[in-house]
């Protein structure tokens, strides 16, 4: 008797590698039925997240026999920086499709890993450290400025053949020049935090059933959409801040005071580092939006209707499709 029904195997892949096909191969020798969990799904492209969660599941699956591609289900799960919302949507996303017995199959490399613990009724089943194999050092040799040539080869003892295949191809599209160009600017930037975190502060700007956006002309994160901030410059309060650079960024002067602020500061929100951010929620009272220039920063700005903002989340930079979805949560959805 087989003594679970379903195996979970939570991760972002990015790319699958020949520790996560260990892991994997682990999860159908576990259960008759495994449910791969896509994390940090729904978002746009950055040097952290190459690859979309369509991306992934095609990798992984040419990588599985015909005996076994019927028995792995793929859920992909938006990254909501909050521990117990995020594990409860993990949790909700597999036992809608795969109730009973559940063994999540994993291994606690380091702090990455405490989500292995956040599964209670699920049992944890760790495999120990199956190969030396890091996502981290192999997409920093994808997104190099190495011809593709040398880069596949020093990919040939890390990925599965069929993504290696994947990559072949994928190295020759635009996404890996502008990923490349994304990397560099983020080696660029890092000295400048000193290793330090720091803080600055964006500005949600909700009027006439519309968000105030702009999109950004410098990278990382060059053309994604944006919600305006940056800095504040020393002695400057943080809501004076957000009311100057929401001008700054689109040409809008808001009027007022802001009627609700939030403190992001998950330690993986940047990719730039420690970066945490107050976010402030304006709702200017006019009978109807100003007109938005392009500003510092950025070569469009535009209001978004509410309901149109979830079509554009994979075009959001970093976290703010999520400080959307806080500070303004009953008019968006945030269903994948």
């Amino acid at each position: 008797m087989i003594p679970f029904d379903t195996a979970v195997l939570i991760g972002r892949f990015q790319p699958f590698h020949l520790g996560h096909a260990a892991l994997l191969a682990q999860a159908l020798e576990t259960a008759p039925k495994v449910v791969v969990v896509l994390g940090s799904a729904g978002s746009a492209r950055n040097v952290r997240n190459p690859f979309t969660a369509s991306e992934r599941e095609a990798m992984i699956r040419a990588t599985l026999g015909r005996d076994c591609a019927n028995r792995v289900v793929f859920v992909g799960q938006r990254d909501v920086w909050d521990a117990v919302r995020w594990s409860g949507e993990v949790r909700r996303s597999v036992e809608a499709i795969a109730p009973g017995r559940v063994a999540l199959v994993g291994h606690h490399k380091d702090r990455s890993s405490d989500y292995l613990a956040l599964f209670p009724g699920w049992t944890y089943l760790e495999t120990g450290r199956i190969t030396s194999l890091d996502a981290t050092p192999l997409r920093e040799r994808i997104l190099s400025d190495r011809e593709a040539s040398d880069v596949l080869s020093g990919l040939e003892s890390a990925v599965p053949p069929a993504v290696l295949e994947f990559l072949e191809v994928w190295m020759e599209s635009a996404w890996r020049g502008e990923l490349a160009l994304d990397a560099q600017a983020i080696r660029e930037w890092e000295p400048s935090l000193g290793g330090e975190s720091i803080c600055t502060v964006d500005g949600v700007v909700h009027s006439q059933g519309q968000i105030l956006v702009y999109a950004r002309s410098s990278r990382p994160g060059r053309g994604l959409l944006a919600l305006p901030g940056g800095f504040a410059i020393a002695g400057e309060a943080a809501d004076l801040a957000s009311r100057r650079l929401i001008e700054s960024r689109t040409g809008v002067w808001i009027p007022g005071s802001p009627v609700r602020e939030l403190l992001f500061s998950h330690p993986s929100r940047s990719q730039r580092g420690r970066v945490s951010t107050r976010a402030f929620l304006w709702e200017p009272d006019w009978d109807s939006n100003p007109p938005t220039f392009p500003g510092e920063g950025s070569s469009n700005s535009l209001w978004i209707p509410l309901d149109k903002v979830a079509e554009f989340e994979s075009s959001f930079f970093e976290d703010h499709f999520h400080i959307l979805s806080m500070l303004v949560p009953s008019r968006i959805s945030t269903k994948l």
